[in-house]
């Protein structure tokens, strides 16, 4: 995930590199309009205006889908940052472990000098994850769907053999 996000900001820091080039070309032309007395090319120059001003419009529009994850690898993403944090932890650069950080708690961890640093509060997906993985599961009892009775059991034991 960390390289994904990563060519996305490249993409999109090269995208603003154009953008601002071209509105650097434009202000030229916009300078050259004004110093010169010749209407053909003044109008040449406005041309070029109009070329660079679509363009950047074209930019700004871009589609940046082809380099964003997949719906599928996106959950996929998530459903692991879920399961293990520390792992992105681990491997995030600063910005990234803020990010973990932001995404775990609600809060920054409290202070305070007679009980030192508090549990920050837990953010509602891993609360939710918390809930499903520590209750003990009530849909299927260990021993079966019937109390065992002798017959029941000599049935199933003569079925089974």
């Amino acid at each position: 995930m960390e390289e994904s996000i990563s060519e996305v900001k490249a993409s999109e820091k090269v995208t603003e590199k154009e953008i601002e080039t071209k509105e650097k070309q434009i202000e030229t032309y916009i300078d050259l309009m004004s110093k010169t007395a010749s209407d053909v090319v003044r109008r040449k120059y406005e041309i070029r205006v109009e070329m660079f001003e679509k363009e950047i419009l074209a930019l700004k529009k871009q589609p940046m889908a082809e380099n964003y994850l997949k719906c599928e690898d996106a959950i996929s993403e998530v459903l692991d940052f879920l399961g293990t944090p520390a792992d992105y932890w681990q491997k995030s650069n600063l910005d990234g472990k803020f990010m973990v950080h932001n995404l775990i708690f609600t809060e920054n961890p409290r202070f305070d000098l007679q009980n030192g640093f508090g549990t920050p509060e837990i953010s509602l997906p891993f609360t939710i994850k918390d809930a499903f993985s520590n209750s003990a599961s009530s849909m299927v009892d260990p021993g079966g769907f019937e109390l065992p009775t002798s017959s029941v059991q000599t049935r199933r034991s003569s079925q089974l053999s």
